[in-house]
């Protein structure tokens, strides 16, 4: 595991009241998608360094450790998603 990815509250502190909330965000996801499943979800702000590629790492945390696959693509957090799994995303064919 590399050492980016230590830095992820939902590694390091499983049983935070933060951590906690993004499995909120990932079951209310869930269930927004009963309908019709969720294909797309975009993570977006009005600036850069608000949390972005924090927020999808994390989501995507919270989401495998509930045996769900999850991936992204985007130009903005390629780099950090990079340097914090040691992956490079790939775009979707």
């Amino acid at each position: 595991m590399s050492d980016k990815l230590n830095e992820l509250i939902t590694v390091t502190e499983s049983r935070s009241p933060i951590s906690e909330a993004y499995r909120t965000l990932r079951t209310n996801l869930d269930f927004a998608g009963l309908d019709r499943a969720l294909k797309t979800l975009v993570i977006t702000s009005a600036g850069m360094s608000e949390g972005k590629s924090t927020t999808l790492a994390n989501l995507a945390i919270v989401s495998a450790q509930a045996g769900r696959r999850s991936s992204w693509s985007t130009p903005i957090c390629a780099a950090r998603a990079f340097t914090r799994f040691s992956v490079w995303p790939t775009t979707p064919a």
